[in-house]
């Protein structure tokens, strides 16, 4: 098999972009979804100072400030899109806790 030409790769490279954003995209409406229904529903809004009462992020000595804030932005996003799961920061820390064990 020959190499891609140069204009394949760049071609190709437009398109995965043009994924990642329509992915990201959507996963940004389906986050905003969250939310909305999270209030409808009265879960109680999203507080990282709450939550470290219940939860201690074990990584958070080892990561760069970036990796952290990225860590947290997934967090608080799984909890908003675990719906009813958790209504409150302390049912949440529980579970990350819990979920810790099996690290």
């Amino acid at each position: 098999m020959g190499k891609l030409s140069d204009d394949s790769m760049n071609e190709h490279d437009g398109k995965l972009q043009e994924i990642r954003a329509k992915n990201e995209a959507e996963n940004k409406k389906m986050l905003k979804k969250a939310i909305d229904e999270a209030r409808l529903i009265g879960k109680e809004p999203f507080n990282l100072q709450e939550l470290q009462k219940y939860w201690s992020f074990r990584y958070q000595n080892t990561l760069s400030s970036t990796q952290v804030d990225s860590a947290m932005r997934d967090i608080e996003r799984d909890y908003y899109l675990s719906g009813k799961r958790f209504m409150t920061m302390e049912q949440y820390g529980k579970h990350l806790m819990k979920m810790e064990l099996y690290r």
